[in-house]
């Protein structure tokens, strides 16, 4: 993980920042820990989703996919970006 950081780090020294913007508050927090910049200089932004994503589902719609799908009645689903 430190490896990702420091190759970002090299490309955009950190040496006097003003305000650095993360996108998860573990973001914040590793800066914090690995580069001792102090927190009041880091925000942590969360990424926005598509309205597509926060649209109103129906229980009729939701069974249809739990079945279409064999989905049992708990799961845990995990979404992940390479």
């Amino acid at each position: 993980m430190i490896e990702v950081y420091t190759v970002k780090i090299r490309v955009c020294p950190l040496i006097t920042p003003t305000l650095l913007i993360g996108i998860s508050k573990q973001t914040k927090d590793d800066i914090i820990q690995f580069y001792n910049i102090p927190e009041k200089k880091i925000d942590a932004v969360l990424p926005s989703c598509n309205p597509a994503f926060s649209q109103p589902v129906t229980m009729e719609e939701k069974l249809r996919i739990k079945q279409l799908y064999k989905l049992p009645d708990e799961y845990f689903l995990y979404l992940v970006r390479y």
